[in-house]
This record gives C-alpha cells, sequence and structure tokens, in this order.
C-alpha cells in the first residue's frame, strides 16, 4: 500500500520575509493624542515666553530699551539715567541710578568713567541677567553684584523686597557698599526703576528723606522708557507692608536688611551736603 505523499510547504524567500506589513495601521488612542498636543502647545507658549524676555527685557536677539521720544537723554545707550538728591540730606552728584549699561556706547563708557572715577557700578540684576546682557566695562569703577530678583507690582514689591529674607539681605549689602565706595555711585538693574526705585528709596530714608520726597523721586521713572512705568500704589504697598511688619522703615532697614548703624553713619557722611 502506497503511503500518502505530503504537500510541500510554500516557500517564502528571505527578502519577503524581512519584508515588513505596511498594511497594518497603528493606532492611538485618543487621550495620548490630546495629552502630546497639549505638551506641544505648553512648550511652544513657553518658548515664545522666553524668547520675548530675551528680546525685550534682556536685550538678546537684538532687542532691547528703547527711550521715550520725550525723554530728555544725557547717554546715547543708557536710559532713565539721573543723579539723586534731597535738600539739606543728600547731596546731588554723588548718587546716580539708570538702566543697565549692555547698550552703553563708547562715549557713554567715556562720560562714566570720567564721573564715577573710583567709583562703584552696583548691579540690582540676577546672575543670568547678567550672563545674557552685560554691562560694558567702564575704566577704573567697579562693578558689584547684588541679584535680587525682579518685580513690577504692589504685590511683587511686598513679596520680593519686604518678605523675601535674601532678597533683603542683598539690599543690606548694596547699601553696605555704597556707604563704602570711594567715589560716586551708580545703581541699576534692568529699566533702573523698581529693584533700583526700591534699593534708591532705603537710601534716601536713611539720610532723612521722608514720603514725599521719596515718592516724588521714585515716579521720575515714569516716561523714561518704553513699556516700563511705576506706580505710587506698588511703592506704597511695599512701605505699608515694611511698616507693618517692622514698625518703622528704619527697622525695615536696620533690622529687615541688616544695615548697620555704622553703616547709615557712613552714609550720611558720604552725602552730606
Amino acid at each position: 500500500m502506497r503511503r500518502a505523499e505530503k504537500s510541500p510547504k510554500p516557500t517564502v524567500s528571505r527578502k519577503a520575509a524581512a519584508t515588513p506589513n505596511h498594511s497594518r495601521k497603528h493606532y492611538f488612542p485618543p487621550r495620548i493624542i490630546c495629552l502630546s498636543l497639549i505638551i506641544f502647545m505648553v512648550v511652544l507658549t513657553a518658548g515664545f515666553a522666553v524668547a520675548k524676555f530675551l528680546y525685550e527685557e534682556v536685550g538678546v536677539g537684538g532687542g532691547g530699551l528703547r527711550p521715550e521720544t520725550s525723554a530728555r537723554q544725557t547717554l546715547q545707550g543708557v536710559y532713565n539715567f539721573r543723579t539723586v538728591g534731597v535738600e539739606d540730606k543728600m547731596q546731588p552728584g554723588i548718587l546716580w541710578r539708570s538702566t543697565r549699561l549692555s547698550g552703553a556706547t563708547p562715549s557713554d563708557v567715556a562720560y562714566l568713567a570720567k564721573l564715577l572715577n573710583g567709583g562703584l557700578v552696583v548691579d540690582l540684576r540676577t546672575t543670568i541677567e547678567r550672563k545674557l546682557s552685560p554691562d560694558k566695562s567702564i575704566p577704573n569703577v567697579a562693578n558689584e553684584n547684588f541679584p535680587i530678583r525682579g518685580a513690577a507690582s504692589a504685590d511683587g514689591y511686598v513679596s520680593d523686597f519686604v518678605d523675601n529674607a535674601t532678597d533683603r539681605a542683598q539690599f543690606g549689602r548694596a547699601m553696605t557698599a555704597i556707604a563704602n565706595a570711594k567715589g560716586n555711585v551708580l545703581i541699576h538693574c534692568n529699566y533702573g526703576k523698581d529693584r533700583t526705585g526700591w534699593l534708591v528709596a532705603m537710601v534716601m530714608y536713611a539720610l532723612g528723606a521722608n514720603d514725599g520726597q521719596v515718592m516724588t523721586e521714585y515716579l521720575r521713572s515714569n516716561n523714561q522708557v518704553q513699556g516700563a512705568s511705576v506706580s505710587a500704589d506698588w511703592l506704597n504697598a511695599a512701605l505699608t507692608a515694611a511698616r507693618a511688619k517692622y514698625g518703622s522703615i528704619d527697622n525695615y532697614i536696620r533690622e529687615g536688611l541688616g544695615v548697620s548703624d555704622e553703616t547709615i553713619a557712613k552714609l550720611k557722611v558720604k552725602f552730606a551736603e
């Protein structure tokens, strides 16, 4: 009896076996698709925000500060520039304030070198702000950094300038550096209006200025730089918080900022008329 022959197995070439099946459709659950879109939009939005900050605030990529057309300009690339003085309390021409010095022209640098000869630049910007938009070097003038977070609102002033112990300590160190500086002093941050405005206010109070004199000086930063302004409400909110927490601005300066009686005495001698 003959044995039944087995049917031959179909042969598949190696090339055919290695060829993927493109007819199979990949399925992505709607939840995964939605999550991916959300992540994409968050990253895109954050990227635009960072780019806007670097262009407008820090000046990277050709962006930067622009003066108001009505503002009187002493320097070509540095704005909101002026001296600070209080009659019978604080001699003008010793303490100066401005925007950052990254845009200073050669003539600006020469002017500041003569004005601040042997003196000090106090930069209140954060480390990353300084790296992204460094100050121009001023010959024979020291440049010291006291990094403080920027704020441009009533809540921001209270949070950073009154409640934040690290920032308070930096303001105190800056005041000590000003008192110990051998020559004239220039204070700046980015726009020269918020962090700079608060430090200038504390120096003025330490020298005996009153609320009206401090507010008048603070508000002079309006109409100086395009897109930058200050509000009396912001300063008043922080002053009110400081007084509520420490009893007085004098106590805030001594206890909150850690400024010694010796430093305050040096400030009074330095700025005496």
